[in-house]
């Protein structure tokens, strides 16, 4: 909704301060928070959540790669001064052997000539209970995840 301009992010800590008191407000702050509106699709922000709840620090959405005359690449989130990204695949656009070696050319070329660090996941990765994504983004970070088991 935010990245379509259906809220403004801005306006959301006041709207949520309306129900002071009420039921769930300190989930409701920190789910604000989050709120990222250039995220472009449903599974970077299930990825972006992860990374959240395991108290690493917050990615940059759709970080751009390239020169002063052109962006190349946008990676769905990133550490910029660690040279990290995270990619979420949904099945739209990476499920075929064309997309899928698509995306293999896409970061060998964002590993090779950039010299970022690209993590790549999927549905299976990100919607299922297993903390393995967690401990692989420690890993890349240095840091150990916060988070014991999958709460949602």
């Amino acid at each position: 909704m935010a990245h379509a301009g259906m809220l403004d992010v801005a306006e959301l800590p006041e709207q949520i301060e309306r129900w002071r008191g009420g039921r769930n407000i300190d989930r409701a702050r920190r789910l604000a928070s989050y709120c990222e509106p250039l995220t472009e699709s449903f599974g970077e922000s299930w990825t972006r959540l992860r990374i959240l709840d395991a108290g690493y620090p917050r990615p940059e959405a759709q970080v751009p790669l390239g020169n002063d005359r052109r962006v190349e690449f946008r990676l769905d989130l990133g550490y910029t001064e660690r040279r990290l990204a995270v990619e979420y695949d949904g099945l739209e656009f990476h499920a075929n052997r064309p997309d899928r070696r698509h995306d293999e050319d896409r970061r060998t070329r964002i590993r090779e000539f950039y010299g970022w660090t690209v993590l790549a996941v999927g549905r299976g990765e990100i919607l299922g209970n297993s903390l393995a994504f967690e401990r692989a983004m420690g890993e890349l970070l240095g840091l150990e995840p916060k988070i014991l088991r999958r709460t949602w």
